[in-house]
C-alpha cells in the first residue's frame, strides 16, 4: 500500500465517521423532539384540568360572598328589628295594620 491509497483510506474513515456521527446526533435529536412533545401534552393537559379547577374554585368563592352579603343583611335586619322593639316597649315605635286598606277607625 503507498501513501495515496492510505491517505484515501483514512478520508474515507474520516467522513464515515463523520456521517455516522451526525446520523447518531440526527437519531437522539428525533428522540428528544419526541419526549418534549410528550412533555408538551401532558402539560396542555394538566393546564387545562388548571383551568377547571380555577372555574370551580370561582364558583365557590362566588357564592361564599353571597352568603356572607346574606348573613350581613340579616345582622343588620336583626339590629333594625331590635331597635323597633326597644322603641315600642318605650311607646316611642308605631304599630302598623297588617292591611293598610283597612284602618281600624274604618271598619
Amino acid at each position: 500500500m503507498n501513501s495515496t491509497e492510505l491517505e484515501i483510506i483514512f478520508r474515507v474513515a474520516e467522513i464515515a465517521a463523520i456521517l455516522g456521527g451526525g446520523g447518531l446526533i440526527l437519531i437522539r435529536l428525533g428522540r428528544a423532539i419526541e419526549r418534549f412533545e410528550q412533555v408538551g401534552q401532558q402539560q396542555g393537559k394538566e393546564i387545562s384540568e388548571l383551568k377547571e379547577a380555577i372555574k370551580s374554585n370561582n364558583e365557590v368563592i362566588v357564592k361564599v360572598a353571597v352568603q356572607n352579603q346574606l348573613i350581613a343583611d340579616l345582622g343588620s335586619r336583626a339590629s333594625r328589628m331590635e331597635q323597633s322593639i326597644d322603641d315600642l316597649r318605650r311607646g316611642e315605635g308605631k304599630i302598623l295594620p297588617l292591611n293598610p286598606r283597612t284602618l281600624p277607625h274604618e271598619r
